[in-house]
């Protein structure tokens, strides 16, 4: 075999590894892409709470007077300025946030969930592309053991033809 045919063999070998290389990287990171969308839809997904309504307490009016009972056990009238808020103002007030934290709790637990649901889809495309990288690997490995134990045992039978060669011409030498 001539050295040209043995090189454009060679380099139609790599060019043809460097393409199958190049189709199984567009693959992962096509995988890649679509779990990158798959887990960005999961996310968009989570409810939040939103924008809480704020209630405000109602206008105050004028100087509140409580009686207080001091430790000594005498009791005072005592004004407070300004007035503090009613007792309904209040309880409404704590209802909104409430349902505040309650939504946000959610939204959480959602987030955590599609996070674990994440972790493990990169987890598995990661082992995909390893096990992908590993049988591509024992591929090359093979071909090349094959290849190499071709050349080599391919060269014996041209030697083998090369000695022939050589012994007939040199017993023709002798008959000369």
């Amino acid at each position: 075999m001539s050295a040209r045919l043995r090189g454009n063999r060679d380099r139609n070998r790599r060019a043809e590894w460097a393409r199958r290389i190049a189709a199984d990287q567009r693959l992962a990171a096509q995988r890649a892409a679509t779990t990158l969308q798959s887990i960005t839809r999961q996310i968009r997904s989570i409810q939040t709470g939103g924008r809480t309504r704020l209630y405000s307490v109602g206008p105050l009016q004028g100087a509140g007077v409580v009686t207080a009972i001091l430790p000594n056990g005498r009791r005072s009238r005592m004004r407070i300025i300004p007035a503090m808020a009613l007792i309904r103002e209040v309880n409404r007030l704590r209802s909104a946030q409430a349902v505040a934290i309650r939504k946000n709790s959610r939204a959480i637990a959602a987030l955590a969930a599609a996070q674990a649901s994440a972790v493990k889809k990169l987890s598995a495309e990661q082992v995909k592309s390893d096990r992908d990288l590993r049988k591509r690997l024992v591929e090359a490995d093979n071909r090349l053991n094959r290849r190499i134990t071709k050349e080599l045992s391919g060269g014996s039978v041209v030697f083998d033809k090369y000695g022939k060669r050589l012994t007939r011409a040199l017993r023709r030498q002798k008959q000369r």
